[in-house]
């Protein structure tokens, strides 16, 4: 016969009122029906390489405490809400994108690595500043690599070798690229409209390609469709602007570097030449175009009428077919310009800093 003297006690369990049927294990207590570490003297109960993390409740790596290597630069550790440790940028007005990006060694055989930052074609202004409230402009752009000779023939249907991403300043590290797909024995590196969208002319880079090169420092331009059509309204071009017709964008840089340019500052006076079959340069006045700027960093107004090169030391180059190109004039007197292959592809834009160089003087 079942006794009745439990009932009572069990009405009262279930009233709440003080039965405690959890049996917790050694160095733990019970909590809310729970058992946990016990935390008197606290980390005492956490095994080794951990230790007890208060506000969660839980142990928790050593690593978790500074990052440990676990989170990248510029971010910190925190505790997410389910006690995972995660890493979270640090945000601010754009001071940590004055650091270059970390580019890493390629870690594959007979591959290289290029890293850099996007620059904006018309005010040579970062692509982004790590600033969340400007709109992120760097989520709207995408990195491609060709083999140039490829690009520049057919950019549309040319083979991509890599994609990347800018991150929030708009740097770049596209790493493990490899050779065997760049049989030029250079790397191009494109910028382009990440989504449906159609904002940015396909414009590109190109440098050296080697085997375990790592190359830094890069910078790689938007082309936005609208500073295109500034520009192809400023020439009185009829039917297609620069962009969908092509165009090769030479830079020509000496003597002292300015920002963000390093092998030296734009400089004036200077016309595009192609190299003839006989190594002649020879200037195409019917195909370049100048600009009226008076920065060395603007291209904002685009002249009918000027010669040379003006204060931002930028050239529009179109129908320029694959072949070797230079530089003539500028100051001082006798300043001679790198010979090296452009073109201006077809829809594209090929945008390229040209240095002088003594090597290259007829």
């Amino acid at each position: 016969m079942r006794s009745l003297s439990a009932v009572p006690v069990l009405l009262i369990c279930l009233a709440g009122l003080g039965c405690q049927n959890v049996e917790c294990g050694p160095n733990t207590i019970e909590k809310d029906g729970v058992c946990t570490a016990q935390t008197d003297p606290p980390g005492t109960q956490c095994g080794p390489g951990t230790y007890y993390d208060a506000s969660s409740g839980r142990c928790l790596n050593n690593l978790v405490g500074d990052g440990g290597g676990i989170c990248g630069a510029n971010t910190v550790i925190v505790i997410n809400d389910a006690g995972v440790p995660v890493c979270v940028g640090t945000g601010g007005t754009g001071t940590d994108c004055n650091q270059p990006i970390n580019c890493p060694q390629p870690t594959e055989a007979n591959s290289l690595s290029i890293c850099g930052r996007i620059y904006d074609l018309e005010d040579s202004t970062p692509l982004d500043d790590g600033n969340p409230a400007n709109g992120e402009p760097y989520r709207d752009v995408v990195l491609r690599v060709y083999d140039p000779l490829a690009f520049a023939t057919d950019p549309i249907h040319a083979p991509i070798v890599k994609t990347g991403a800018p991150d929030s300043c708009g740097r770049f590290a596209i790493t493990n690229i490899p050779i065997s797909m760049l049989g030029s024995g250079f790397v191009a590196v494109t910028t382009d409209d990440a989504g449906g969208t159609d904002n940015l002319v396909l414009t590109g880079i190109a440098d050296v390609a080697s085997a375990g090169a790592t190359l830094t420092g890069r910078r790689a331009w938007v082309f936005r469709r609208s500073t295109d059509m500034l520009w192809s309204n400023q020439a009185g071009l009829m039917g297609m602007t620069f962009g969908t017709r092509g165009v090769y964008i030479p830079i020509f840089v000496s003597g002292t570097p300015i920002p963000p340019f390093t092998g030296g500052g734009p400089t004036p006076g200077v016309q595009v030449a192609s190299i003839s079959t006989g190594g002649q340069r020879e200037v195409q006045s019917a195909n370049d175009y100048y600009f009226d700027d008076t920065s060395p960093l603007l291209r904002k107004a685009l002249s009918q009428t000027r010669p040379a090169t003006g204060a931002n030391g930028t050239a529009l180059f179109i129908n320029a077919s694959l072949n070797n190109y230079s530089g003539v004039g500028a100051e001082p007197a006798g300043t001679c310009w790198q010979k090296t292959l452009a073109a201006s592809p077809m829809t594209a834009a090929f945008v390229q800093e040209r240095t002088a160089s003594s090597g290259d003087c007829p």
